[in-house]
Parts: structure tokens; sequence; C-alpha cells
């Protein structure tokens, strides 16, 4: 009870100190316009995705950032390196937040507030300003000697070309909050849906390498070591080499990502690179993949087996189910995609990027009648009036009849 006493009578007492400059920052108003905007510093994929909208939103809309902007980080800063790779284009002073905070609390304060990109776009390209432009966050000469100094000390030559696969399992969430029974957000049962076995990949690591790629897990945390051995597959999370720097150097330079969906893979809009999303879930989050990018989706079932339509999985809402508890309440299971899915998700996205895929006229169609589906999920026309993502070629044609009505 004291210990909350202290803490309330600290925060009126800061509260105070802070609104005299805030009302300064009002009265300059008629001269000049001074606003608060923030960086979502605390999750990966926010830090990385809405600094560098921001910048590209900038170069296309300058008028969108006239005045002056007094930036800010939540108080978490998710990586490093990217901290220092953003304070090359912003000015970030820990005092701005607390200034925004008093600012809210004082009526009228939206005069003075930018809307963050997340408020505004999660980390969807909502405005098309990536696909418009070319990357503005750059890894310096020496950064990127360091980077190359690295992949050679692994074996690469200059000429071979890397995956990373980002695949989302319990480890994280065990390690930072721990295992307990009841559900929210903050708990690794919560997150189950979005899980998924490494195990399920190795048929296609093998087919990379056989191909002669080299193959990069990456993640800070992982459950299961790889369990297929050979000098091109890199299990990056277990090694004694990870670090703020590569997290985001390998992830930028790689010649494509296959991932579930989290944070690290928004590194793919960063820098423009292809992404293949397999065993999405929930749905609607093709909504924020890149517009290079090809995606399958985890199968939806009811208990009794039966694999929802496209059609009963937008009328049940479905589209939105993000977590365990929901999909458990509504009577419902989630089911990986295959390592045969998988497989052909990725070695489509081999073949496009290689100049060899060719479209056919009955994929398109197949494509039409999944994207009229989509584009009635509010999440998705939000965001898009056209389609900029594929879905999986090999997908569709394997599940049509969950196409129908």
């Amino acid at each position: 009870m004291l210990a909350k006493l202290i803490n309330k009578t600290r925060k009126i007492l800061f509260f105070i100190i802070l609104v005299p400059p805030v009302i300064v920052i009002r009265a300059l108003r008629p001269f000049i316009k001074i606003y608060f905007m923030g960086i979502g510093s605390n999750r990966m994929g926010h830090f990385i995705f809405d600094a560098e909208y921001m910048l590209a939103e900038k170069e296309l809309y300058p008028q969108s950032y006239q005045g002056i902007i007094l930036y800010y980080y939540h108080k978490i800063v998710a990586n490093s390196q990217w901290d220092k790779m953003v304070r090359r284009h912003f000015k970030i002073y820990d005092i701005s937040r607390h200034l925004a905070w008093a600012n809210g609390k004082i009526p009228f304060g939206r005069f003075h507030y930018k809307p963050s990109v997340a408020e505004r776009f999660a980390t969807a390209d909502g405005n098309g300003v990536l696909e418009k432009t070319k990357p503005h966050i750059a890894f310096t000469e020496d950064e990127d000697a360091k980077g190359r100094d690295f992949l050679r000390s692994l074996g690469m030559k200059e000429s071979d070309r890397y995956i990373c696969f980002n695949i989302r399992d319990e480890a994280y969430m065990k390690i930072h909050y721990g295992s307990v029974s009841q559900f929210n957000e903050n708990i690794p049962e919560y997150h189950w849906c979005r899980n998924s076995d490494i195990a399920l990949y190795y048929k296609t690591m093998q087919a990379l390498i056989d191909k002669g790629y080299w193959v990069i897990r990456m993640g800070k945390e992982t459950e299961k070591e790889i369990g297929i051995k050979s000098q091109k597959i890199i299990d990056y999370p277990k090694s004694n080499f990870k670090s703020d720097f590569l997290d985001m150097w390998l992830g930028a330079h790689c010649h494509f990502m296959v991932t579930t969906g989290s944070g690290i893979d928004t590194l793919c809009h960063a820098y423009r690179k292809p992404e293949v999303c397999v065993s999405l879930i929930p749905i609607s989050i093709v909504a924020y993949m890149h517009c290079g990018s090809i995606n399958i989706f985890k199968h939806l079932k009811f208990k009794n087996g039966r694999r929802l339509t496209f059609a009963e999985i937008s009328a049940t809402g479905a589209w939105e189910f993000g977590n365990s508890k929901v999909f458990f309440d509504h009577g419902m299971e989630w089911e990986d995609n295959t390592p045969q899915e998988i497989y052909d998700a990725v070695f489509e996205m081999v073949a496009r990027l290689d100049g060899a895929w060719v479209d056919k006229k009955e994929d398109e169609i197949l494509h039409e009648k999944i994207w009229q589906i989509l584009l009635k999920s509010p999440s998705y026309s939000r965001f898009y009036k056209v389609p900029k993502h594929r879905i999986g070629t090999q997908y569709l044609r394997d599940h049509r009849e969950l196409l129908n009505a």
C-alpha cells in the first residue's frame, strides 16, 4: 500500500515538473508547430517496421512531417544494433517520451501528437510507400565488412546465397514468461496456435542445401535443435556467436526468408526482401506481409476433423482468431502446413526468383477466387483494395475445394 502511494506521489510530482514545458510548446503553436511521435522500440517487428516506414513516408509525403517532431522510444529497446541505425536518422530523447505522456494528460493534447505507424497501419504497407521506395536504413561499410567476415568464417563463398528460416516455437515465451495454465496474452499457452515444429521444415532445408543454398535458422531462443546436420545449415539460436548485430545483418542480407510470422521478418519489409510465409495464423495476418511474399495458411478444422472452407472462415470470423483460447471456445482446431506444402511454397519462390516460374491461367483463376474472399475481411480490405501478395500456387491447387461457398 505504501509503495503504491509513493509511486503515485512520484508520478504527480513528475507531471507537475513536465507541465511548464508542455505549456510552452502549446504557446508556440501559432509560430512553430511541435509534435510528439513514438517509435515502437519495445517489439522487434514494430521497431524495424516503424522506423523504415516513417522514412519512406517522409520521402514521398514530406508535408506529413512538417514542423518539429520530437521522436521517442518506449522504455524497452528490442535490439541495440537497430537502435544505433535508427538514431542515424532520428533524434531520440528520453525526455520526449515523458513530455508526450504529460501532453496526453492535458486536454487538446491531440493537436501536438502524431499517431505512430503502429497505430495507423500495424505493420502493413498501408499507403504502399515501401513498395514505391528503396531502403533508407543502411549498414555502414564497416558493418557490412563485419557481416561478410562472419559469413566467410562459416565457410561461405562470396557467390553463395543463404535463406533465413524464422520459425516460431514456445521457447521465447517460456523463457520470458514461464508456463502457467491460465490463458492470457503473456503466457505460452495463449500462443500455442502460432507455434510450428521445426521438424516440418527439414525436407525443405535439405532440398535447399542440395540445390547449393545455405540455410540459417533465426531467433533468440528456440526449443529444439535442428535435427539434420550439414555445414550449410546454421542453427544460429543455438550458437555462441549470436548477437544483436547479426540478428539484423543476416536478415537484411538473405536471399529470402521463410517465416511463420513474427518480429524479425519485418526486415523483409525494411530491406524489400522476398519472404515465404507458412503456417500463418491468424489468417488476417497476410495483410501485414510484404507485397512480394508467397503465403500459405494453417488449416482450420472443426473438432470432427472437417476443414473449414475459406467462406466458413470468413463467416465465423475465424480470419481474426489469433490465440489458442478463442479456437477452443469456438470448437475449432488448427493444423500446421505439411512438409510438402512448405516445400512447394518455398520452391515456388526459388523458381520465381530464378525467372523459371510461369503462371498458368487456371492458377490465376484460383488466385482471383481467394482474393474475392480475402477482400471481404475488414482487416485486409482496410489496407488493400487490390491484392499485393500471392498465395502459394500448389497450396491453392491442392485445396481448391476450400474456395467453394
